[in-house]
């Protein structure tokens, strides 16, 4: 018996997100601006390790799965924190996780390992 699922679009969007955060650059660079008082501007691209290439190309995932929102003046740009989609991607995380425990007490209520049997 052949055992198929759907892959939702919503999964599909997580996944893309989960992968986004995968990122050490791209979790340095938005842990950078939420620590900001302000926005920050073109000289966040300056990152230790990290060269201004990569922080740039990782900076342009993050707006494109709209993490952060980017304004740009003819000499510098400017980044912050989408707090909208953050929330929304939080909400987003613990549906998924209340979905995968919700039935924690009746499956396997002492954690134990799994064998043929009881699976």
């Amino acid at each position: 018996m052949e055992r198929k699922f759907q892959i939702s679009q919503e999964l599909v969007d997580f996944s893309k997100l989960c992968a986004a955060l995968s990122n050490t650059t791209r979790i340095a660079i938005l842990e950078k601006i939420a620590n900001s008082e302000s926005c920050i501007t073109g000289d966040f691209m300056e990152m230790g390790e990290v060269s201004k290439f990569t922080v740039g190309q990782n900076v342009k995932q993050l707006a494109k799965l709209g993490l952060i929102n980017g304004s740009f003046t003819k000499k510098t740009m400017s980044y912050c924190i989408n707090y909208e989609k953050l929330e929304e991607w939080k909400k987003e995380v613990d549906e998924l996780f209340n979905s995968w425990i919700k039935n924690k007490d009746k499956v396997n209520p002492t954690n134990a390992p799994c064998s043929n049997e009881e699976c």
